[in-house]
């Protein structure tokens, strides 16, 4: 975040803070709907993605899918993939991102099915801000901020369905 001016000396342009929270995963039933990512034909989740990051990453996608001690979820509607998210292990407990989804239910949905993997232990999730509704999930589950990053821009900024994006894939990336 102080490294925000030095950025715009280079010519990018802040677009939206993006939050660290971290809550506690507990153990609660999967709410219908859900299923786990690799049931789903991957293209279809591969073009969902597509609307939430600014580009094309199948080969990043495939294996972010299937890491070791993770758990992909998609929310499907008569077959039409309307969100997915990933919880991955970190350090300490887990990361969810992406959470991506249609709507607020959906994406309450899978964050607490992918949060109830790990029952007990710190769940992180890093929330866009420019996203109230995702600011809202965050309010709801009591999570508190661990810290914050600027998301900035060199060139136009890129067209996405930024209402979609309910957690971030990781800082690094986007």
């Amino acid at each position: 975040y102080e490294m925000q001016d030095w950025y715009a000396k280079g010519g990018f342009t802040f677009a939206h803070r993006s939050i660290r929270y971290v809550g506690e995963g507990k153990a609660l039933v999967r709410a219908p709907g859900l299923v786990e990512a690799s049931e789903v034909p991957f293209e279809r989740i591969a073009d969902y993605d597509r609307r939430c990051f600014p580009t094309w990453r199948e080969g990043f996608l495939r294996l972010w899918l299937e890491q070791p001690g993770s758990l992909a979820l998609a929310a499907l509607e008569g077959g039409t993939v309307k969100g997915y998210g990933v919880i991955r292990r970190c350090a300490s407990g887990g990361k969810i991102g992406p959470l991506f989804a249609d709507d607020g239910d959906i994406a309450e949905n899978l964050y607490t099915a992918l949060a109830a993997h790990l029952p007990g232990e710190p769940v992180y999730l890093d929330v866009p801000q420019i996203n109230a509704f995702a600011m809202g999930l965050a309010r709801r589950h009591e999570l508190r901020e661990v810290f914050g990053t600027a998301r900035m821009y060199l060139g136009p900024r890129p067209t996405l369905a930024e209402s979609r994006v309910y957690g971030i894939t990781t800082f690094e990336l986007g």
